[in-house]
C-alpha cells in the first residue's frame, strides 16, 4: 500500500496544472488505516475524477481486489464518480457510464472527511454519514476493542481441549478465531497457563498485547470475541476464564450486557459502518481493532435494551 501511495502522489508532482493520472492498482491504501494521512492530504486535494471498482483476478495472480481511478492535478469542486463494475464487464464494453444507478455514485470527496480515517465510502448513505458524525465511537463509550495474547509458539504452547486432562489443570481456554459464528462460538484450544503463564511469558517472542500490565489470569472475564479474517463482521460471546487472542480478538467492556452488545454488533447496520473502513470488497477481509473501534454508537432506552 506504501508504495502504491509513494506512485501516485509523485505522479501528481509531476503533472502540469490540469493535468491527469491514471491507475489500476490494488483499492487497499483507499481503505487502510494505516494510508489515513495520504488520502487526506494527497489524494482527496487531488480530486479523483474517477473511481471503478474492478474486484479480484485483474492482476495475474495476485490476491487483491483492484480499482481503476483517474487523479487530476489542481482543485476540481465537481463530485466524482464512483462505479461497481467488473473486470469481465469492463473488458466486454464501456460499461462505466451504462450502469444502473445502484452502480453508480456520484459524491464529493470532502464528505469523507467526516469518516474517521477518510476512507473511500462512497456508498454510505446521507444519514450513515450524519450517523459516523455526530456519534460516538465503540472506544468512546467504554466498549475496547483489543488484541490478546500472542504466544511466539502456538505449537508448543497450545493444543486442543481433548488433548489434555479432563480437568484442563493447568490449561486456559483460548479464543483464536475461526470460522464466522455469530453470537456464539464453540472454543476448542486451550494455552498452558500453568503458574500464571510463567513458560508463556518466559518465551522472548510472546506479546501480551491488552494483557500488558495486568495478569490473564486475573482478567479472564466474560467478553465478546470475533474472528480476524472472515466475510462479516459476527461477535461471539466469550464465556470467563478464557483469553483472548489475535486471531480472536477481544470487546471489552463493564458498561454494557454482552447479550445487548453481541445483538448491536451483530446486525446490519453495524457491519455496514464496519465495511466503510476494510480493504476488501467481495474477498474475505482482516477485521482488525482499527477497523473496529471507530464504529459508531448510539444510545437506547431499557427497554430497547431488553428486547434487543
Amino acid at each position: 500500500s506504501e508504495i502504491i501511495a509513494a506512485f501516485v502522489e509523485r505522479g501528481i508532482k509531476l503533472c502540469v496544472q490540469g493535468g491527469l493520472i491514471g491507475a489500476i492498482s490494488s483499492r487497499t491504501p483507499f481503505y487502510q488505516v494505516s494510508t489515513s494521512q495520504w488520502r487526506m492530504d494527497v489524494v482527496i486535494p487531488s480530486n479523483i475524477s474517477l473511481f471503478v471498482e474492478l474486484g479480484g483476478g485483474v492482476l495475474d495472480s495476485a490476491m487483491v481486489e483492484t480499482v481503476m481511478y483517474v487523479l487530476g492535478c489542481g482543485r476540481n469542486d465537481a463530485p466524482a464518480v464512483f462505479s461497481v463494475s467488473s473486470a469481465e464487464e469492463f473488458q466486454k464494453e464501456s460499461r462505466i457510464l451504462k450502469n444502473s444507478s445502484e452502480q453508480l455514485f456520484a459524491v464529493d470527496l470532502r464528505r469523507f472527511h467526516v469518516i474517521p480515517g477518510c476512507p473511500f465510502a462512497y456508498w454510505l448513505s446521507p444519514i450513515m454519514l450524519a450517523c459516523l458524525e455526530s456519534l460516538p465511537t465503540l472506544e468512546d463509550v467504554n466498549i475496547k476493542v483489543r488484541v490478546g495474547l500472542q504466544s511466539g509458539d502456538d505449537f508448543r504452547f497450545m493444543r486442543l481441549w481433548w488433548e489434555v486432562p479432563g480437568n484442563l489443570d493447568g490449561w486456559v481456554a483460548h479464543a483464536k478465531g475461526g470460522e464466522n459464528s455469530p453470537y456464539y462460538s464453540d472454543i476448542h484450544l486451550v494455552v498452558n497457563w500453568d503458574g500464571h503463564g510463567h513458560e508463556v511469558k518466559a518465551q522472548p517472542s510472546v506479546r501480551l498485547n491488552m494483557y500488558s500490565g495486568v495478569n490473564p489470569g486475573l482478567y479472564m472475564v466474560p467478553v465478546l470475541t470475533f474472528s480476524y479474517r472472515t466475510f462479516r463482521f459476527s461477535p461471539a460471546i466469550l464465556p470467563g476464564n478464557c483469553i483472548a487472542g489475535v486471531a480472536g480478538m477481544g470487546v471489552f467492556t463493564d458498561s454494557f450486557d454482552l447479550n445487548f452488545l453481541s445483538a448491536i454488533l451483530n446486525s446490519s447496520v453495524a457491519n455496514s459502518f464496519i465495511s466503510a473502513r476494510l480493504n476488501r470488497r467481495e474477498m474475505e477481509s482482516l477485521y482488525q481493532a482499527g477497523v473496529v473501534g471507530p464504529t459508531p454508537f448510539a444510545s437506547f432506552s431499557e427497554d430497547a435494551k431488553k428486547e434487543l
